[in-house]
C-alpha cells in the first residue's frame, strides 16, 4: 500500500519538475489546481472534509499542507515559466522550494544522470563536497564505493519504472551517515515526451523506518494478543461500557465466540458470588491506581462458576483520561486444586487422610488458646499399637498399611464427634479431646478405643490380633503447649508398654523419672553384649516320677557393673521394643548351644537345654537360618536344643509361625509352647503344629491344689497334651505338695524353686554331678 504521506509529498516535487521541463503538464496542473481552489473557496469542498476522509489526524494535516503547497507553488511556477523561462536562476528558486520538503527527492535525466536533489537526499547519500551532478549510477558507485550496492539497486529500480511507464513504488534500504539502516519507500515517476521518448525521472523517497517499526510492533502486539495463553478483553469506557475485542484464549476460557460477546456488557461474565461492595472496591482501585489485580469468581457460557486471576488496566489518552480498559484473565482452577492438594499433602497423612504432626500441633495450640480463655480442660491420648511391627515386617507393608487404615476408622468410631484424631507416623496416633469436663471422660474413651482395637482384623485372608497402649496427658496439669502435652502423653504410654500393654495410663511426674531411667537403661543395654555383661543361668527341669534332671531352661541375666544384677523383667520388654532382642536373642541361642555341647563333651547326662524365643525373633528375622547357623558353628546336636515359643506368638500370624516351626522341626530341634493357657489357642490350628511339649504357666500352678479353677485348668491342659501326644511340663513348682499333685494328675515334668533356682553354669554342673 502506498503511504498517503508520500503521495502528497510527491505532488509538489512533480509539479516543480513538470513546470520546468514538461510544458503540457503546466496547463493541466494549473487548471486542475485552480479549479480545486475555487471549489474550496465557494464551500463545495472543505479542508475539514479532506481531513476526515483519512484515518489518521496528523496525516490529514500533512495532506492539507501538501495540497496547499501545490496550490501555492503552481501559479508561482507558472509565472516563473512564462516570465523567466530562460533565466538560469529558475532552477535555484525551484530547488529552494523542494529543499524544505521532508522527503528525499531526486531528478534524473533520460540517461539516469543526476540533475538535482534536495537537502534530504544530499544528506542521505553524503553528496556534500562531491561532484555528483551529471553523474550516472555507475560513476557515483566509483566515487562512493561504500554505497556501490545502493547505487546499483537504484539503477535497477529506475529501469523498472521506465519499463512500467507509470508510477512505480518500491522499498529500498539505505545506511545513513551514522551507519544505521533506514528503510525508504521510493516512488518513481517517469516522464515522457509526446513522441514517447524518455524525458526525465523523478524519485521521491519517504523514510518509513519508524512506520515499519510501528507496524512490526503492532503486528507483534496483535500476535501476542491473539496467541496469549491468558484471556484478554478490551472494553470501552463510559456509563455503559461494552466489550470491543476478545482473543482466542478468552473464548477458550469462557466458551463464547467473539460474536457472542462483542458489543455486550462485561457484566455478562459475573458469577453472582461477589456483592456490590466487592465491585465498588475494584473500581475504586482502578480509578485511584489505574489497575486492579486479584482473584475473582466468574461464569462460563455453560454456567460453570470458576476461579480466575484477573488484571484490569485503564488505557489513558494524552490528557490522562481513561478511554478503554483491558482485562487479562487466567483460569486458576487447576492451580487452586493443586494448592489444595499440596496443603493436603503438607498437613495430612497420605495413608489415612488424618491430620499429620504439623497440623496436629497447629490444631492443638488453637485448642489450648481457647481452653486458656474459657478455663477449660484438654486431654491428649497417645496411642501406640501393640504387635504392629510384627505384622508389618512379616506380612509386608501392604497389609500393614491396610491395617493402619482400619485402625484409624475404628478409633474415629470410638471418639466423640468433637474430638480430633491425628497420625504421628508409624503405628502412633493422637486423639485430642477439648471441652473436657473431667479426666474420667478421657479414660472412658481410652477404654473404648482399646476394646475396639482388640477385636480381630481381617485383611487379605489374615486374621490379625493387635492391641493398643494409651498414655493420657491433661491440660493444664501436664503441660501448657502442644509439645509438652504430647511428650507427657508419650511417657504415660511407655509406662503402659513396660507394665502390661493393651491398657491406658494417666501421666504423673514419677513417670518422667521412670522414662529417663529407661532411656539410660536402653543406652547401657546397647553395649551389654560387647562388654560381656550378659550371662546365662540354668534352672533344672526334672522328671516328676523319680526327680532326675532331664534338662534345663537357660535364663538370661544382665550383670551391670554399676546397677548390679538386672532382672530380665526390666530389660527384655525394652529389648523387644527397641529391636535389641534380635542380637540379644541370637547371643542367648549361641551361648546356650555352646554350653550344651560343652556339657555333652564333658559327659554330663542332659537331654536338652530349653531356650525362650521372643515373638519378635520369630516374626522379624530369618530365625530358622539363624538356628541352623548356630548348630553348625557350635557342633551342638539339634535334638539337644528345645525352643520355647509363647502361646500368643503361636497364634499370631499363624501361617508365618507355622512355616518357621516346620523348618525348625526339619532341623530336628525340639519345640515347646510356653505359658500355655494364657492365650486364646485355636485347637484346630494347634494340632497342625509340630510341637513336642506344652508348658503350664506358673499362674495356674501357684495356688494348687487348693484353687478349684486352677485345678480344672491344669487337668484340662494335661489331658489335652496327652491327647495330642505331647509331653507336659509345669513351671513355678515351689512345694512338694504341688509336685505330688501334678504327678497324680499325669504331668510328667516340672521346674521351679522346689527343684532348684536358676544358677550360673558352673553351679549347675554341681547339680548334674549329684545323683537323685
Amino acid at each position: 500500500m502506498i503511504d498517503p504521506v508520500l503521495i502528497f509529498s510527491v505532488l509538489p516535487a512533480v509539479t516543480v519538475f513538470a513546470l520546468l521541463f514538461y510544458k503540457p503538464f503546466v496547463a493541466w496542473l494549473a487548471s486542475s489546481l485552480w479549479s480545486l481552489l475555487l471549489l474550496i473557496l465557494v464551500g463545495e469542498v472543505s479542508l475539514e472534509l479532506l481531513s476526515n476522509v483519512l484515518v489518521f489526524g496528523k496525516l490529514a494535516q500533512v495532506v492539507v499542507n501538501a495540497i496547499g503547497m501545490v496550490i501555492l507553488l503552481s501559479p508561482l511556477a507558472l509565472f516563473l515559466w512564462n516570465s523567466q523561462k530562460e533565466n538560469a536562476d529558475n532552477l535555484l528558486r525551484m530547488k529552494s522550494l523542494i529543499d524544505n520538503l521532508p522527503c528525499a527527492i531526486f531528478f534524473k535525466d533520460a540517461d539516469g544522470r543526476w540533475l538535482m536533489v534536495n537537502s534530504v537526499a544530499e544528506k542521505l547519500f553524503r553528496l556534500h563536497g562531491l561532484a555528483w551532478q551529471g553523474k550516472s549510477a555507475e560513476e557515483l558507485a566509483v566515487l562512493q564505493p561504500h554505497l556501490a550496492d545502493i547505487h546499483h539497486a537504484c539503477k535497477v529500480s529506475d529501469e523498472q519504472a521506465w519499463v512500467r511507464g507509470s508510477l512505480d513504488v518500491s522499498k529500498e534500504t539505505v545506511a545513513d551517515e551514522h551507519g544505521n539502516t533506514r528503510q525508504f519507500e521510493a516512488c518513481k515517476i517517469p516522464l515522457f515526451e509526446a513522441n514517447g521518448k524518455r524525458r526525465g525521472l523523478i524519485t521521491v523517497g519517504h523514510d518509513i523506518t519508524e512506520r515499519v517499526m510501528a507496524e512490526e510492533n503492532l503486528r507483534l502486539s496483535a500476535s501476542v494478543f491473539d496467541n496469549s495463553q491468558e484471556g484478554i478483553l478490551i472494553t470501552s469506557n463510559g456509563s455503559d461500557p461494552h466489550i470491543l475485542r476478545v482473543n482466542q484464549a478468552f473464548c477458550k476460557i469462557f466458551g463464547y465466540t467473539p460474536e457472542e460477546v462483542i458489543g455486550q456488557s462485561p457484566r455478562m461474565l459475573q458469577s453472582g458470588k461477589h456483592d456490590k461492595n466487592f465491585y465498588q472496591a475494584m473500581w475504586l482501585s482502578i480509578e485511584s491506581n489505574g489497575a486492579w489485580r486479584g482473584e475473582i469468581w466468574n461464569r462460563r457460557k455453560n454456567g460453570e462458576i470458576f476461579l480466575e486471576w484477573l488484571s484490569i488496566t485503564a488505557v489513558k489518552d494524552v490528557q490522562g483520561q481513561a478511554t478503554h480498559f483491558t482485562a487479562i484473565f487466567e483460569d486458576i482452577s487447576d492451580v487452586k486444586l493443586a494448592q489444595t492438594k499440596l496443603e493436603q499433602v503438607a498437613n495430612h497423612d497420605p495413608l489415612t487422610g488424618l491430620p499429620n504432626r504439623r497440623l496436629l500441633n497447629e490444631l492443638l495450640e488453637h485448642a489450648i488458646r481457647r481452653a486458656s480463655r474459657e478455663q477449660g480442660k484438654i486431654a491428649v491420648l497417645f496411642i501406640d499399637l501393640d504387635r504392629f511391627k510384627i505384622v508389618n515386617d512379616t506380612l509386608g507393608h501392604q497389609v500393614g498399611d491396610s491395617l493402619l487404615g482400619q485402625v484409624a476408622e475404628r478409633i474415629n468410631d470410638a471418639i466423640r464427634d468433637s474430638d480430633m484424631l491425628a497420625r504421628l507416623g508409624g503405628d502412633e496416633f493422637i486423639v485430642v479431646m477439648d471441652s473436657l469436663h473431667e479426666a474420667n471422660n478421657a479414660a472412658v474413651v481410652a477404654r473404648k478405643i482399646i476394646d475396639m482395637l482388640g477385636q480381630a482384623f481381617y485383611i487379605n485372608g489374615h486374621e490379625l490380633i493387635i492391641g493398643a497402649s494409651i498414655g493420657i496427658s491433661l491440660y493444664p496439669e501436664n503441660g501448657n503447649d502442644s509439645a509438652e502435652l504430647i511428650k507427657t502423653a508419650d511417657i504415660a504410654m511407655y509406662q503402659v508398654k513396660n507394665e502390661s500393654r493393651n491398657n491406658f495410663c494417666f501421666y504423673s511426674s514419677t513417670l518422667s523419672a521412670n522414662r529417663n531411667e529407661l532411656f539410660a537403661l536402653e543406652a547401657e543395654l546397647r553395649h551389654a553384649i560387647k562388654r560381656n555383661q550378659l550371662e546365662l543361668f540354668y534352672q533344672p527341669q526334672v522328671n516328676l516320677e523319680d526327680g532326675r534332671i532331664l534338662g534345663a531352661e537357660a535364663l538370661i541375666r544382665w550383670r551391670h557393673p554399676e546397677f548390679g544384677l538386672i532382672s530380665p523383667m526390666r530389660f527384655i520388654p525394652l529389648a523387644e521394643e527397641t529391636g535389641l532382642i534380635l542380637p540379644i536373642g541370637e547371643w542367648v541361642l549361641r551361648e546356650a548351644a555352646r554350653q550344651t555341647q560343652a556339657w555333652y563333651e564333658q559327659g554330663y547326662i542332659l537331654q536338652w537345654v530349653s531356650i525362650n524365643v521372643s515373638g519378635v525373633q520369630i516374626q522379624r528375622s530369618n530365625f530358622s537360618d539363624t538356628v541352623y547357623g548356630v548348630l553348625v558353628e557350635t557342633g551342638c546336636k539339634a535334638e539337644m536344643l528345645e525352643l520355647e515359643i509363647t502361646e500368643s506368638t503361636v497364634m499370631h500370624n499363624t501361617e508365618h509361625v507355622t512355616a518357621v516351626i516346620n523348618r525348625l522341626e526339619d532341623l530336628g530341634v525340639r519345640m515347646a509352647i510356653d505359658d500355655f493357657g494364657t492365650g486364646y489357642s485355636s485347637m484346630s490350628h494347634l494340632k497342625r503344629l509340630p510341637m513336642d511339649k506344652l508348658k503350664i504357666d506358673q499362674s495356674f500352678v501357684r495356688e494348687l491344689p487348693y484353687n478349684t479353677q486352677d485345678v480344672a485348668i491344669v487337668r484340662a491342659i494335661i489331658a489335652l497334651g496327652h491327647s495330642m501326644e505331647l509331653a507336659v511340663i509345669a513351671e513355678g513348682v515351689e512345694t512338694a505338695e504341688q509336685a505330688a499333685f501334678l504327678h497324680d494328675l499325669g504331668c510328667e515334668e516340672a521346674q521351679g524353686y522346689h527343684f532348684g533356682r536358676p544358677v550360673p553354669a558352673s553351679e549347675f554342673e554341681l547339680l548334674l554331678s549329684k545323683k537323685p
